[in-house]
């Protein structure tokens, strides 16, 4: 689990069934996988993959309009 207002550095990974909560940050390159939630206020920044199969998206921002 990657918790409230942690940061998700670049190249990282958050795997499946994990959850990165509110004000979390997911850095460049980062994969983040099937049934992960991705809650709201969190910022994507340059994501190369996202698994949207059984994610939850809610109110998130994309600095560069990925998502």
């Amino acid at each position: 689990m990657v918790f409230d207002e942690a940061i998700v550095k670049d190249k990282a990974r958050v795997m499946d069934n994990a959850r990165v909560y509110g004000n979390a940050w997911v850095c460049g390159d980062t994969m983040v996988f099937g049934d992960a939630w991705i809650e709201s206020n969190a910022d994507y920044l340059n994501i190369s993959s996202l698994d949207s199969y059984n994610s939850y998206i809610t109110f998130a921002k994309s600095r560069d309009n990925t998502i």
